[in-house]
């Protein structure tokens, strides 16, 4: 059980630590842009909150994710598991089947591929509206003069 939870968190943190390079990254990438003149833009920064925040959602990410699985192992003996593991034992056992009508296994696996679009979809759309933003307050900032 240690193992499995510890190898999670070391993941999780892992992808939280790459997610900050990320968006350390992008904000520069953001700052830089010349096209852009966005009220408010220099003020963003990566601060303490935003550190935390992502080092929280790191490990509950990953005790949430390490601890099921965790869980399951300690739930049967291992003897019973390699006995049921022979080429009699039917793929999904109705006895397996928690979620749904799948295993917490493949629940789990449904359920990160299934976010992981939703997020992937809500990403290209937030990028697809900041883009056209951008685009029109380029447009209204060269049409517009004082004098008029």
């Amino acid at each position: 059980m240690r193992q499995l939870l510890t190898e999670s968190i070391a993941l999780s943190v892992a992808g939280g630590c790459a997610d900050l390079i990320w968006a350390k990254w992008a904000l520069a990438g953001i700052k830089h842009i010349s096209v852009l003149n966005l009220p408010g833009v220099s003020q963003i920064r990566l601060d303490g909150a935003v550190f935390a925040f992502t080092c929280f959602a790191s490990i509950a990410t990953g005790v949430l994710f390490g601890l099921l699985p965790s869980l399951q192992v300690l739930r049967r003996p291992l003897a019973a598991d390699l006995r049921e593991s022979g080429a009699t034992a039917p793929l999904g056992s109705p006895r397996h089947r928690i979620v749904f009508g799948l295993s917490t296994r493949a629940f789990l696996v449904v359920a990160q591929v299934s976010m992981s679009i939703c997020s992937a979809n809500w990403s290209g759309s937030s990028v697809e509206k900041f883009c056209s933003h951008a685009q029109r307050e380029s447009r209204i900032s060269d049409n517009w003069s004082p004098d008029r």
